[in-house]
């Protein structure tokens, strides 16, 4: 399995995400923008068949979370504050995702609120390509708020708050895409909701959500420039300005002609 959902036999990325109702799916990728954390989540339900009018832009399955909120007694739990190593205590550290997480009371029985941090870092081994060109990394900061506020009996409003930026080294790496090919990328988003529910004597309700979101996502890729015998120092120059111009170019490297040409064999050899 590559450790996403397939639903209704949809690929990855064509299926819907939403948190209490507001859209978080990914516009680049169509996955999930950012994970909630364990301790901010109430239920999830999932709806195979989303033909209400409410759903659109998929064509697999609709996936909602309900997150929960703090109550009068005030907690903090921590979790997963020990690294995973390669060699079980040893070696570099594959995985590390320490979150803490704070909740309770700010006025008794009217408002209350959650505030939960979490940051993720995984690296990726592929084990065909040779050292240290065989790894990829990620590194996520997920900062999460709501703040419940219990208007009265029958109305009560809800705010929410995300920020979730996410660096990636060598994004896609793999047999066929070694880290010369792959790119750098660093993305960025912010979600706030305000919702309002208010519950009528004939037991019907009515809510309404107002919501701002915005994803920045930014590939930045290493530009390999070939010292051949015609490439005098000023052309090189020349190069390196080109390479300025473009946003997306993280950085540019002059290698000789002869250095490349036995990497390309030695790599040609590798996939053989």
């Amino acid at each position: 399995m590559d450790g996403v959902d397939h639903q209704k036999g949809a690929r990855a990325g064509q299926s819907a995400y939403t948190v209490n109702g507001v859209d978080i799916t990914d516009p680049v990728t169509g996955n999930l923008a950012f994970d909630i954390p364990l301790e901010a989540a109430a239920k999830v339900r999932t709806e195979e068949n989303p033909y209400s009018a409410v759903f659109g832009r998929l064509t697999g399955g609709s996936t909602d979370l309900e997150t929960k909120g703090g109550s009068n007694n005030f907690k903090v739990t921590a979790a997963r504050f020990f690294p995973t190593f390669r060699n079980t205590f040893s070696g570099q550290i594959d995985s590390f995702r320490p979150r803490v997480t704070f909740s309770g009371a700010v006025a008794g029985d009217r408002l209350f609120f959650l505030q939960s941090f979490e940051y993720r870092f995984t690296r990726t081994r592929v084990p065909n390509l040779a050292e240290p060109g065989d790894e990829s990394t990620s590194e996520t900061f997920n900062s999460f708020t709501q703040f419940d506020f219990n208007i009265n009996k029958t109305n009560s409003a809800k705010f929410i708050a995300a920020f979730f930026p996410e660096k990636v080294r060598f994004a896609g790496l793999n047999t066929f895409n070694p880290q010369p090919t792959t790119p750098n990328t660093k993305q960025r988003g912010l979600l706030v909701s305000i919702s309002e529910q208010a519950i009528f004597k004939d037991a019907s309700f009515l809510s309404s959500t107002l919501s701002y979101k915005t994803f920045d996502h930014r590939p930045t890729f290493l530009v390999v420039l070939i010292a051949d015998d015609g490439l005098t120092s000023r052309a090189i120059r020349e190069h390196h300005l080109e390479c300025a111009l473009f946003g997306c170019v993280s950085k540019c490297v002059v290698r000789p002609h002869d250095v490349v040409q036995r990497e390309a064999m030695s790599y040609e050899l590798a996939r053989l």
